[in-house]
């Protein structure tokens, strides 16, 4: 869950450089600094066992449609291009169940997207229904790809 706070300029430019400077996110730099500093932070929440499936089931396939669509790519052409690369891997129920009025292998698909802009390697800003690549992503990906011999 996200939440907003408000914090000067001189700060938010500071914590944004920092996170550049690293590739993370705000959050992830205000974290580093804060422990640096010998604050008591909170460590992050572990994932569950469904977001680890989910993760490892979405998220390589995500990447690789958006590296393949140079960056960015529209939700009915990932739609279309997600299904067959993960519908081995799904169970019946999975290809079938409907979750808030959607396709639940869909709204799981979503729902990593979240995480994933969440973990700054989609762009949250880029246009409604428009799936975009950062350059962490795309760092991201590129680790992923097989090297060639």
């Amino acid at each position: 869950m996200s939440y907003q706070i408000r914090i000067d300029n001189e700060l938010y430019e500071f914590l944004e450089k920092e996170a550049e400077k690293h590739g993370e996110i705000i959050g992830e730099a205000l974290r580093r600094t804060l422990e640096s500093l010998g604050v008591s932070v909170p460590p992050k929440k572990r994932r569950t066992l469904f977001a680890a499936r989910r993760s490892e089931l979405y998220r390589w396939p995500i990447l690789e449609i958006l590296v393949e669509s140079n960056g960015e790519a529209w939700v009915p052409d990932i739609k279309e291009k997600l299904l067959p690369k993960i519908s081995p891997h799904l169970t019946d129920r999975e290809k079938t169940a409907r979750k808030s009025k959607r396709p639940a292998w869909w709204y799981d698909a979503e729902y990593e997207r979240f995480e994933m802009v969440c973990e700054g390697l989609i762009d949250g800003t880029s246009p409604r229904r428009l799936w975009k690549l950062t350059p962490k992503g795309r760092n991201h990906a590129d680790r992923r790809k097989p090297a060639v011999v």
